[in-house]
């Protein structure tokens, strides 16, 4: 349920060790007073992590949200958290709020009343789980943990995503499906429409944006090439050669959200727009087109149905995009059969120096014929 590495971390930096005391885990969750876990079962996540060391997997049967919601406490109006939130990222945390929207509609359809969940995160976490949930008024809260023992039986129920990435379903499913499946909830079950992202702007938000923008024409291209991760940036030679390709290609406006490092014809810096995350998915959406690596702002472009062409560069795009109908990703040529796929962070040196000669296998001349194919689809609709 927490990674205790980090914890001790934590605590001997604050000093708080001595207010500590160990209790029987499995005495507790087998109590009357335990809130009920909902969705998949994680009560072996330390068997599955020494299993997953050794190369075994451990199942991890679906249960049926729809079948634990009588076994709450209070069914009308429970209160309840997501341990661990849905990762460290603010993309994550985009498709988590989907399935979680999905989530509250089946509840409130099995009776519930009033369905708001609290976000227990990693200390890491937060800051980008703070940007992403203001939107969503469903979220009651987001703390960090670790939370007391009282404040978790204070709980109707609870899901717990911790150790995502030692599931077996994490890799082998398009992430919102593993949400919706870790959640209670059939994937199947979910029409394709309602695996789509929304994101809200307020309206003097987009206003102020697009007072802003009003400078760079009617239609103007996004190029984001940075990420929370180095593993995933585009190498600066990359970038400006893509730059360069693009300005012989297009008479668009092309701009970015962060500053360039190269320069270019045609380019607009934007980064002084970026004051929060709202004004950042403000300009998203006025976009003609986007041309990004794999990080939050596709996830944003889907819900605003802007073309985008998404680069990845360890991680399948098919976990990411597949219900995006206005989002294509494609993968650097090579990484599916080298030992860095599926990795998904690393700033170590060798790894991305072995990356970035992926990156030189890409071939830019048709990057930039697809993304301009997509881009002209997108002004016909």
């Amino acid at each position: 349920m927490y990674d205790f590495a980090e914890l001790r971390e934590r605590l001997a930096k604050t000093g708080d060790g001595d207010a500590l005391r160990a209790f029987d885990g499995e005495a507790v969750l087998a109590s009357p007073q335990a809130p009920v876990e909902l969705g998949v079962s994680n009560r072996d996540e330390v068997e599955r992590k020494q299993a997953r060391r050794s190369g075994r997997d451990i199942p991890m049967p679906f249960r049926s949200l729809e079948e634990q919601l009588g076994q709450l406490g209070n069914a009308t109006a429970p209160r309840t958290a997501i341990i661990n939130g849905f990762g460290t990222g603010i993309g994550d945390y985009v498709v988590g709020l989907t399935a979680w929207r999905v989530i509250r509609e089946r509840m409130l359809a099995a009776g519930c009343l009033e369905v708001r969940t609290e976000i227990w995160a990693r200390t890491h976490a937060i800051p980008r789980a703070r940007v992403a949930c203001p939107s969503e008024p469903s979220v009651a809260g987001i703390r960090a943990l670790p939370v007391t023992l009282d404040e978790f039986l204070a709980l109707d129920g609870y899901w717990d995503f911790s150790g995502m990435l030692d599931r077996p379903a994490f890799k082998q499913m398009p992430t919102i499906d593993f949400f919706l499946a870790t959640l209670g909830v059939d994937p199947a079950s979910v029409p394709a429409e309602q695996k789509r992202n929304r994101v809200l702007v307020p309206e003097p938000i987009q206003a102020e944006i697009d007072t802003a923008l009003a400078g760079l024409g009617e239609r103007f291209i996004l190029l984001h090439p940075a990420s929370s991760t180095p593993l995933r940036d585009m190498p600066v030679p990359i970038m400006s050669r893509l730059l360069d390709e693009l300005a012989q290609r297009t008479d668009l406006q092309i701009a970015s959200l962060h500053p360039l490092p190269v320069a270019a014809e045609r380019y607009a810096d934007l980064s002084s727009l970026f004051r929060s995350h709202q004004h950042f998915c403000a300009v998203i959406r006025r976009a003609a087109g986007l041309l990004t690596i794999d990080t939050s702002t596709y996830h944003i472009a889907d819900a605003f149905d802007v073309p985008s062409l998404a680069i990845f560069t360890t991680v399948p795009p098919e976990r990411w995009t597949v219900y995006y109908p206005t989002v294509e990703g494609v993968m650097l040529e090579g990484v599916r059969e080298s030992k860095y796929f599926g990795l998904h962070r690393s700033a170590d040196p060798v790894v991305l120096r072995d990356i970035q000669s992926f990156w030189e296998r890409l071939n830019l001349t048709q990057l930039v014929d697809r993304f301009l194919e997509l881009v002209a689809q997108g002004s016909t609709h």
